[in-house]
Formats: structure tokens, sequence, C-alpha cells
């Protein structure tokens, strides 16, 4: 739901940016800080583009999931307890502090997070009005917040201080990636081939079933429909220990994205233990990569590998 505000279009303002393009100043800088979920929505196309395919997916497949909102994550961490495993689907860009901190907590206490997702916890957001108002200011010196309460100014979590002096709360403490070492996909030419996954350790638990052996390709489609290599993609820090990475990171598979003139050069598919085991797929696209046909492809068989393995 955080995410659907963000190009919310039936009023003048939206968290990207505002809708005149001729304004002055123009549309690109005139945007929303607070957006309210009792205003319409024009589309639930991030929903029925990212989300609904993952669901029909599970639902064909036999396996039987509850549903949560980001706001429900925000409004109570306690809700997570009768469950093995959580799984981030889509776009799932904004997270309050309170969705962090009960994640965390949820891995911690040894259960499992599976991020089909990309663009994973990359602003910092608030909520007020009985979690119905979304805040986020995307510049820390415009947030009130910012010389009150630091922690909870509403900018990237790499500009968040962390829990140690000098430190900043990055997202890959608790996704093992960043979109700051990842990048979106540029709607020109350079987009004309989505590139593939490329296998880098297939004796893994998830390629069981796929026959993927070192250096095999999977998830690349025609375009960006059936691809899973597309829109936007998270990657592995270069520099993994300053930003917090885990330890127990493993990289199983990486697509090279430099094509797209991003920051980053690859999407990294990841998994690390911290109590509890964290699977990244790094991408918003996953769930374009699913088929609902008799045989299993490679994506078919990791995403049932993982949503098995970890819930039990």
């Amino acid at each position: 739901i955080p995410v659907w505000q963000l190009a919310a279009r039936l009023d003048r303002f939206r968290l990207r940016r505002g809708l005149q393009p001729d304004a002055n100043p123009p549309a690109s800088t005139r945007r929303a800080f607070k957006v309210s979920f009792d205003r319409p929505l024009a589309s639930l196309h991030d929903f029925r583009y990212l989300a609904l395919p993952f669901i029909q997916w599970m639902e064909i497949r036999g396996i039987v999931a509850d549903y949560c909102t980001g706001v429900d994550l925000h409004d109570d961490g306690g809700m997570l307890s009768k469950y093995r495993l959580l799984v981030s689907i889509g776009h799932d860009e904004y997270w309050s502090r309170e969705m962090r901190d009960n994640v965390s907590a949820f891995i911690r206490s040894g259960r499992n997070v599976a991020f089909f997702s990309g663009n994973v916890c990359w602003w910092q957001v608030r909520f007020e009005r009985n979690n119905r108002t979304m805040i986020c200011y995307k510049d820390i010196a415009k947030d009130p917040f910012w010389p009150i309460d630091p922690a909870l100014a509403t900018t990237n979590w790499g500009q968040v201080p962390g829990n140690a002096p000098d430190s900043m709360y990055w997202e890959n403490m608790l996704t093992g990636l960043s979109f700051h070492n990842g990048c979106g996909e540029p709607p020109d030419a350079r987009c004309a081939a989505h590139p593939p996954y490329i296998v880098q350790r297939p004796d893994h638990w998830i390629f069981a079933g796929t026959g993927l052996q070192l250096n095999d390709g999977f998830g690349a489609g025609s375009n960006r429909d059936d691809s899973v290599i597309a829109n936007e993609v998270d990657g592995l820090a270069a520099d993994a220990q300053a930003q917090g990475t885990p330890p127990s990171t493993l990289v199983l598979a990486t697509a090279n994205v430099a094509g797209w003139g991003g920051q980053g050069q690859f999407a990294s598919m990841i998994t690390y233990d911290l109590n509890g085991t964290v699977f990244n797929a790094a991408t918003t696209n996953w769930s374009r990569g699913l088929t609902t046909g008799t045989s299993l492809t490679a994506v078919d068989w990791i995403t049932w590998n993982v949503l098995t393995m970890l819930s039990y």
C-alpha cells in the first residue's frame, strides 16, 4: 500500500512529482510531502501487474497464505508471531521505522523473510492520523523531524543515523541488498534486451529441481512483461562491511545491468542467515517470470523452493 501513493493521480500532487508539467516551478519539483490513504486511487497497476500474478501462482500451486499490508506491519509487529515466513512482493520501496524494526525482530527470532521484490526499503516514511496519512519529504533539510529526531527523518535509509556513532541505518542490514547498488530500467532503447540471471552457486538448495548448472542463465524474456530482470533491481554493496551487509550473505545469481546506465552494474540474488533466513530476489519483476502450466520453469522452482523450505 505505501508504494501505491508514489503515483496516485487523482489529486494535484503525489510523492514522486506533481501533475502540472507546465507549472512554475516545474512538476518534477512540485510533489507532495504528505499523502492521504482516504483519497481515491486512479489505478491499481502495481497490484495487478506485480502482486496479483504472484498471488494467482500460489493459489494454482496450492500454497496457502494470509495477506497483510505495510501499514499492518507498521501497526502490529505481533501479528507475525504465528508465522514462519513473511513474503514481500513487487515494488516495496517505502518503509516506516516500525515496519523495519518489526521485520528485523521477526528475523532475529528465528523466522524467515523472502523478498520477491525490488527497490526494497529505499525511503523511510512516517504515518500520522491513525495511519491514514503517509509522510515522506525525501529531503532531510525539509523534514521538521531532522533537527528533533533524525532517526525518524524521511529520507533514504542510508542517510538515517544508525545505532552506533557515525553509522547509518543502511537497508542492506535488513535486506542484504540496496537500490543504492542497483538501478532502474530507463525507458529508452538501452532496455531492448533484458538480461538473464546467471547462476553462481548451482549446488544451493534454492536451485533444486531446476537442472541449472554454473553460469547457466534463467529468467530472461522477450520484453519487460515476461522478464525477471526489469523495472528496478537491487545490488550488493561494493563495500558490504561498511554498509552492514550480514557476513553470512551468499550470492546465488547475478544479472548484468550495466547497459541500463544506472549506478549499479549487477542485480544480485542472495540469501543470508541471522537466526532466521532471508532470501532476496532483488527485482520488482520476479512475478512476471512465473508460469502456471504443468511444466515448472527455473523461476517457478526457485519460488516453490523458497516458499516451501522457509515456511517450515
